[in-house]
Protein backbone atom coordinates (compact mmCIF):
# COMPACT_ATOMS: atom_id res chain seq x y z
CA UNK A 1 0.00 0.00 0.00
CA UNK A 2 1.55 3.35 -0.98
CA UNK A 3 5.48 3.90 -0.73
CA UNK A 4 5.40 3.00 3.27
CA UNK A 5 8.65 0.79 2.99
CA UNK A 6 11.12 3.69 1.88
CA UNK A 7 9.88 6.13 5.05
CA UNK A 8 12.51 4.92 7.13
CA UNK A 9 9.42 3.80 9.57
CA UNK A 10 10.50 2.95 13.05
CA UNK A 11 9.74 -0.17 14.28
CA UNK A 12 6.72 0.68 16.23
CA UNK A 13 5.35 2.50 12.75
CA UNK A 14 6.38 -0.78 10.68
CA UNK A 15 4.32 -3.19 13.09
CA UNK A 16 1.09 -0.88 13.43
CA UNK A 17 1.32 -0.24 9.76
CA UNK A 18 1.45 -3.70 8.80
CA UNK A 19 -1.34 -4.98 11.82
CA UNK A 20 -3.60 -1.67 9.80
CA UNK A 21 -2.70 -3.00 6.73
CA UNK A 22 -3.66 -6.56 7.18
CA UNK A 23 -7.04 -5.40 9.19
CA UNK A 24 -7.72 -3.56 5.86
CA UNK A 25 -6.80 -6.24 3.41
CA UNK A 26 -9.04 -8.96 5.74
CA UNK A 27 -12.13 -6.32 5.24
CA UNK A 28 -11.64 -5.63 1.61
CA UNK A 29 -11.90 -9.29 1.49
CA UNK A 30 -15.00 -9.92 3.43
CA UNK A 31 -16.37 -6.85 1.35
CA UNK A 32 -15.84 -8.38 -1.86
CA UNK A 33 -17.40 -12.01 -1.00
CA UNK A 34 -20.28 -9.65 0.72
CA UNK A 35 -23.35 -10.87 -1.59
CA UNK A 36 -25.96 -9.16 0.34
CA UNK A 37 -24.54 -5.39 -0.68
CA UNK A 38 -25.18 -3.98 -4.50
CA UNK A 39 -22.56 -2.77 -6.47
CA UNK A 40 -22.95 0.59 -5.79
CA UNK A 41 -23.47 -0.17 -2.32
CA UNK A 42 -19.73 -2.03 -2.26
CA UNK A 43 -18.07 0.44 -4.33
CA UNK A 44 -19.09 3.17 -1.67
CA UNK A 45 -18.37 0.77 1.43
CA UNK A 46 -14.58 -0.06 -0.36
CA UNK A 47 -14.05 3.76 -0.93
CA UNK A 48 -14.64 4.30 2.82
CA UNK A 49 -12.52 1.33 3.61
CA UNK A 50 -9.63 2.99 1.84
CA UNK A 51 -10.47 6.01 3.05
CA UNK A 52 -10.49 5.06 6.85
CA UNK A 53 -6.70 3.56 5.83
CA UNK A 54 -5.25 6.45 4.78
CA UNK A 55 -6.57 8.51 7.50
CA UNK A 56 -5.15 5.61 10.48
CA UNK A 57 -2.22 5.56 8.74
CA UNK A 58 -1.30 9.34 8.62
CA UNK A 59 -2.09 9.03 11.99
CA UNK A 60 0.86 6.47 12.11
CA UNK A 61 3.33 8.97 10.43
CA UNK A 62 5.56 11.97 11.20
CA UNK A 63 4.91 15.12 9.68
CA UNK A 64 8.11 14.57 7.67
CA UNK A 65 6.88 11.18 6.77
CA UNK A 66 3.55 12.51 5.66
CA UNK A 67 5.26 15.01 3.40
CA UNK A 68 7.71 12.47 2.07
CA UNK A 69 5.08 9.99 1.27
CA UNK A 70 2.95 13.47 -0.41
CA UNK A 71 6.00 14.11 -2.70
CA UNK A 72 6.51 9.90 -4.03
CA UNK A 73 2.93 10.26 -4.61
CA UNK A 74 3.43 13.70 -6.68
CA UNK A 75 6.36 11.98 -8.30
CA UNK A 76 4.90 8.90 -9.87
CA UNK A 77 1.83 11.04 -10.94
CA UNK A 78 4.76 13.45 -12.79
CA UNK A 79 6.08 10.24 -13.68
CA UNK A 80 2.73 8.89 -15.50
CA UNK A 81 1.85 11.88 -17.14
CA UNK A 82 5.24 11.72 -18.94
CA UNK A 83 5.25 8.49 -19.96
CA UNK A 84 1.66 8.89 -21.31
CA UNK A 85 -0.04 7.28 -17.87
CA UNK A 86 -0.48 2.92 -18.50
CA UNK A 87 -3.02 1.11 -16.08
CA UNK A 88 -2.22 -1.79 -14.22
CA UNK A 89 -2.34 -3.87 -16.62
CA UNK A 90 -0.15 -1.88 -19.10
CA UNK A 91 -2.47 -0.59 -21.41
CA UNK A 92 -3.41 3.01 -21.79
CA UNK A 93 -6.27 4.18 -19.51
CA UNK A 94 -8.98 6.41 -21.57
CA UNK A 95 -8.02 9.73 -19.97
CA UNK A 96 -4.29 9.32 -20.64
CA UNK A 97 -2.02 10.66 -18.27
CA UNK A 98 -5.36 12.25 -16.28
CA UNK A 99 -5.33 14.59 -19.01
CA UNK A 100 -2.82 14.92 -21.71
CA UNK A 101 -3.78 11.84 -23.59
CA UNK A 102 -7.49 12.87 -23.27
CA UNK A 103 -7.01 16.31 -24.50
CA UNK A 104 -5.16 14.84 -27.83
CA UNK A 105 -8.50 12.17 -28.30
CA UNK A 106 -10.50 15.33 -27.88
CA UNK A 107 -8.02 17.36 -30.06
CA UNK A 108 -8.55 20.00 -28.08
CA UNK A 109 -7.05 23.61 -29.28
CA UNK A 110 -4.49 25.61 -27.32
CA UNK A 111 -7.12 27.60 -25.63
CA UNK A 112 -9.04 24.44 -24.75
CA UNK A 113 -6.27 22.98 -23.19
CA UNK A 114 -5.18 26.28 -20.95
CA UNK A 115 -8.66 26.64 -19.74
CA UNK A 116 -9.03 23.27 -19.10
CA UNK A 117 -5.49 22.95 -17.00
CA UNK A 118 -6.86 25.86 -15.01
CA UNK A 119 -9.96 24.61 -14.79
CA UNK A 120 -8.47 21.21 -12.97
CA UNK A 121 -5.94 23.40 -10.77
CA UNK A 122 -8.82 24.99 -8.85
CA UNK A 123 -10.59 22.36 -8.63
CA UNK A 124 -7.95 20.10 -7.16
CA UNK A 125 -7.00 23.20 -4.68
CA UNK A 126 -10.86 23.04 -3.58
CA UNK A 127 -10.57 19.53 -3.09
CA UNK A 128 -7.73 19.80 -1.18
CA UNK A 129 -8.98 22.29 1.29
CA UNK A 130 -12.54 20.15 1.35
CA UNK A 131 -10.18 16.69 2.23
CA UNK A 132 -8.95 18.93 4.93
CA UNK A 133 -11.73 20.45 6.25
CA UNK A 134 -11.96 18.47 9.57
CA UNK A 135 -15.50 20.14 10.35
CA UNK A 136 -17.03 17.22 8.22
CA UNK A 137 -17.49 14.16 8.36
CA UNK A 138 -16.70 11.62 5.54
CA UNK A 139 -19.99 11.38 3.96
CA UNK A 140 -20.51 15.08 3.88
CA UNK A 141 -16.75 15.30 2.62
CA UNK A 142 -17.80 12.42 -0.47
CA UNK A 143 -21.10 14.60 -0.73
CA UNK A 144 -19.36 17.79 -1.58
CA UNK A 145 -16.33 15.87 -3.92
CA UNK A 146 -18.92 15.04 -5.70
CA UNK A 147 -20.65 17.75 -6.43
CA UNK A 148 -17.65 19.54 -6.58
CA UNK A 149 -16.54 16.98 -9.57
CA UNK A 150 -20.12 17.64 -10.98
CA UNK A 151 -19.62 21.17 -10.98
CA UNK A 152 -15.97 20.67 -12.81
CA UNK A 153 -17.60 18.47 -15.36
CA UNK A 154 -20.34 21.54 -16.04
CA UNK A 155 -17.65 24.21 -16.35
CA UNK A 156 -15.38 21.94 -18.57
CA UNK A 157 -18.42 21.32 -20.90
CA UNK A 158 -18.81 24.80 -21.78
CA UNK A 159 -15.25 25.08 -22.86
CA UNK A 160 -16.04 21.83 -25.39
CA UNK A 161 -17.97 21.93 -28.48
CA UNK A 162 -20.42 19.22 -29.24
CA UNK A 163 -18.60 16.68 -30.74
CA UNK A 164 -16.15 17.01 -27.96
CA UNK A 165 -18.60 16.81 -25.15
CA UNK A 166 -19.60 13.47 -27.18
CA UNK A 167 -16.50 11.81 -27.22
CA UNK A 168 -15.65 12.57 -23.74
CA UNK A 169 -19.08 11.10 -22.79
CA UNK A 170 -18.02 8.13 -24.74
CA UNK A 171 -14.72 7.42 -23.36
CA UNK A 172 -15.62 7.64 -20.27
CA UNK A 173 -18.15 5.17 -20.60
CA UNK A 174 -15.75 2.63 -22.57
CA UNK A 175 -13.31 3.46 -19.62
CA UNK A 176 -16.09 2.81 -16.66
CA UNK A 177 -17.22 -0.13 -18.09
CA UNK A 178 -13.57 -1.63 -18.56
CA UNK A 179 -13.22 -0.86 -14.56
CA UNK A 180 -16.53 -2.18 -13.60
CA UNK A 181 -15.92 -5.83 -14.77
Amino acid sequence: MGGYDKLNLTTDQKSRLDALKATYKQQAADLKNNTQLSDEQRKTRKKELHQNFKSQADAILTPAQKEQLSQMKANRTAKGKNENFKGAKGNKTAMGARGEGFQKELNLTQDQQAKMTQIRSEYRTKLQVLRNDNSLHQEQKRTKMQDLMKAQQEQVKTILTKEQIEKMESVRKERSARFTR
